[in-house]
């Protein structure tokens, strides 16, 4: 299943070509003086048999993605988040083939018409109203699949167009939502790839952090920062979070914020007796003020209980520590479902204000970590500096002895 996604990374890179972001504009614009002038030479039969095509596409599309994620739900429910890409470029196959068969049908009855209508001579200017008519509501219905075959051309731009967001809504509404846009992700497709390739690689993933070597270390960490920095783009965020919140099951992350909780609350009852006559909802301010002034100790508490929980959380840290705030947020509502809805956990705090607390305490934690690598780092440098002066120096010294 993982060298199907990879596979259809590899078309869809073959679809880059230089400068889209200047010329689909104008190739979009032609698309619709072409449909306009079918239009006219058509008139109605073919917008009607167009919005057929829309129809196939976007029922196709329901099909398409349904059989899809079957499949891969069978093989390994992780990659889920990915079936919308192949949708999208099946969505293509089945609009152009669509319109194509319909084209044809639509000659045939354009001369059957022909054939039979009997000679008249109707007014001028009502046969070209009609005509205008009929090439304005062929350019109208053909906006979607224009912008759903443009947005492919824009692949290989590196940077977000205003065009770019408007082809979104073409692909949103022939795929039925089922699709996602294509524009600019080609420069993400070598990311997307590497990253499949360590996030389904169960032997680091399934093993303590702890227990990794300095390989494994590094391997996996340059792995989740590029997914982090991936998943800031929402289409890849859709694809790869479940991923990460099947992570967040296997390592019990409600349990481990129940126990912070559990922490918080046994302090807040020590030095506030009035706590427990208060009511639930006054309980979860009481608690969540708390946890927020006082988490770096609450987790250094959970830490003695739980000498493992640094392992466990490792893969969230990192990832975490490397998102923006947009994306930050929609990963906490993700991490809300997280956490069973008839849970003792919701009775004791509002989850999704304790999971940003959560959250912004590992950002902070991965930045002072890796303030303090960088450190090391110089130190290590500085170090071999200054060893490497002080060789030149002793070979100086013995050069001058000799001469």
């Amino acid at each position: 299943m993982k060298n199907d996604l990879q596979n259809i990374f590899n078309h869809i890179s073959k679809l880059e070509a230089s400068g889209a972001q200047f010329w689909a504009p104008i190739i979009f614009i032609v698309f619709l003086g072409i449909s306009f002038l079918f239009g006219m030479i058509f008139k109605f039969k073919w917008t009607i048999l167009k919005v057929i095509a829309i129809i196939i596409t976007m029922v196709g599309s329901i099909i398409a993605y349904n059989k899809i994620a079957d499949i891969v739900n069978k093989h390994d429910q992780n990659l889920i988040g990915f079936v919308p890409f192949g949708v999208t470029l099946i969505a293509i196959a089945i609009y152009w083939v669509s319109r194509l068969i319909l084209f044809i049908i639509n000659l045939i009855l354009h001369a059957i018409i022909k054939g039979i209508q009997k000679k008249k001579n109707p007014i001028k200017k009502r046969k070209w109203l009609f005509r205008i008519l009929g090439g304005f509501s062929n350019l109208v219905v053909t906006i979607p699949g224009s912008l759903l075959i443009t947005d492919v051309f824009l692949v290989g731009t590196k940077n977000k167009t205003s065009f770019g967001e408007v082809t979104k809504l073409g692909v949103k509404l022939l795929t039925s939502n089922k699709g996602v846009s294509l524009a600019g992700l080609i420069e993400k497709t070598k990311d997307i790839e590497k990253v499949l390739n360590t996030l389904t690689k169960s032997d680091i993933l399934s093993k303590d952090y702890s227990s990794l070597s300095d390989k494994e270390k590094e391997e996996l960490e340059n792995t989740l920062k590029e997914t982090a920095h991936l998943i800031n783009d929402k289409r890849i965020f859709n694809a790869v979070v479940p991923i990460i919140t099947k992570k967040a099951k296997e390592n019990n992350v409600d349990k481990k914020i129940n126990n912070i909780v559990e922490n918080a609350i046994k302090e807040i009852e020590t030095k506030d007796p009035s706590y427990k006559n208060a009511s639930s909802e006054k309980k979860k301010e009481i608690t969540e003020k708390y946890i927020k002034e006082n988490i770096n100790k609450l987790y250094e508490n959970t830490k003695r209980e739980d000498p493992k929980i640094e392992d466990k959380i490792k893969t969230l840290e990192t990832v975490v520590g490397n998102l923006n705030e947009n994306t930050k947020n929609d990963l906490i509502k993700e991490f809300d479902k997280v956490v069973p809805n008839d849970g003792e956990l919701r009775n004791k705090i509002n989850v999704t204000k304790t999971i940003e607390i959560f959250f912004d305490f590992l950002k902070e934690k991965n930045k002072k970590e890796n303030e303090v690598k960088k450190e090391e780092t110089s130190g290590i440098n500085d170090s071999n500096l200054n060893d490497f002066i002080n060789n030149l120096s002793g070979i100086g010294s013995e050069g001058g002895h000799n001469v």
